[in-house]
């Protein structure tokens, strides 16, 4: 039996919802914390694929732009 796995856009989508909001600006609130952002990234990948949510294959994936930047 094959399981449905999550594709990279809908991914991208649950981790803007979800994930996102979560992710403070730097202390002091200068600026925003690209390496906290790329950080919950790779974990919450890692995580995913652990859980068998995501492929191997989103080990792969790029950054969106949308997450180094507001």
């Amino acid at each position: 039996m094959t399981t449905l796995k999550m594709t990279k856009p809908q991914f991208e989508a649950m981790f803007k919802e979800h994930m996102m909001p979560g992710i403070r600006k730097r202390e002091g609130g200068t600026g925003i914390d690209d390496p906290m952002r790329s950080e919950a990234w790779l974990n919450t990948i890692d995580g995913y694929v652990k859980d068998g949510i995501l492929r191997e294959s989103a080990y792969k994936w790029t950054y969106p732009t949308w997450l180094e930047r507001p």
